[in-house]
């Protein structure tokens, strides 16, 4: 019932839904399910607190609250309660992301993928365990493992191709170990490939070799906005000052092309703003 009236009333009907999870609550005190509703209903209330129409419930302020700190319940009811249904394990992963957007606690969100859904033989034709696989490969690139997160991101592609997860594979280039022009190089294929689509070579060692088919993604504005910055990084030494120009040029046409499709990403106009101080 309170699922039905938060699809009916939207956020209008949010302390109505929440009253009927506290009676569920009652009833079965240990339900992990429950304790995430009301974790997240918490969230929302804080975070449309001051939308125009909206009332937020409850006598005090609603609070900004660590997601370690506001999921907490949820987090020790599905330990004592091991999610094995699709939503219980997409809440399980929804946790995770919070710990590591919110806290940057990615070694919590790691610890929450491990213990409830990457268990040994884990099912990656599973939606959730894909998700669950990504969203590890994610922390464990934030946490600077990146061996780690390459193994996880080439796991996902010969599973499954996906655009998104080849840009991240590039990522772990452009970022990881003795920023060279081979590393580089790798980068720019693989931003290539999740924008233009494509082949692409595997090349950890369960894979080492293996080729995936990319359809790509022209609206991928992080890809071309990376694809910028490694131009802007990836300078060969024998170089003439004309072509070195001409390097500047195309990383400030990937810029354009990031900010034509995302004008809040602030970081590209960063990147054109380099890359047209060194055009001159």
């Amino acid at each position: 019932e309170a699922r039905r009236i938060l699809g009916r009333e939207k956020r209008f009907g949010i302390s109505k839904a929440r009253n009927k999870f506290i009676n569920a609550q009652s009833l079965t005190p240990n339900d992990p399910q429950i304790a995430y509703y009301l974790a997240w209903l918490d969230d929302l209330n804080y975070s449309l607190k001051d939308e125009p129409g909206y009332q937020p419930y409850g006598n005090v302020e609603p609070t900004c609250q660590s997601a370690s700190e506001r999921y907490r319940q949820a987090i020790t009811l599905f330990d004592k309660n091991r999610p094995t249904d699709s939503i219980s394990q997409e809440m399980v992963v929804e946790i995770g992301h919070y710990l590591s957007n919110r806290d940057q606690a990615h070694r919590k969100a790691i610890e929450l993928y491990n213990k409830h859904i990457l268990t040994t033989g884990f099912d990656l034709s599973e939606p959730v365990t894909y998700m669950a696989l990504i969203s590890r490969g994610m922390a464990y690139f934030w946490l600077g493992e990146y061996g780690n997160a390459e193994v996880d991101f080439e796991h996902a592609l010969a599973q499954k191709p996906s655009n998104q997860v080849a840009y991240n594979r590039g990522s772990v280039y452009a970022v990881s170990g003795v920023s060279n022009s081979f590393n580089y190089d790798r980068a720019i294929d693989w931003y290539k490939v999740a924008i233009n689509g494509g082949k692409a070579m595997l090349s950890t060692s369960n894979y080492l070799g293996r080729a995936v088919q990319l359809s790509g993604e022209v609206e991928l504005d992080e890809a071309w906005r990376d694809y910028g910055f490694v131009l802007l990084l990836n300078l060969k030494q024998n170089e003439t000052s004309e072509q070195r120009i001409k390097h500047y040029e195309e990383a400030r046409q990937k810029f354009e092309q990031a900010i034509s499709l995302n004008k809040d990403g602030y970081l590209a106009y960063v990147g054109k703003g380099v890359a047209q101080y060194f055009e001159g």
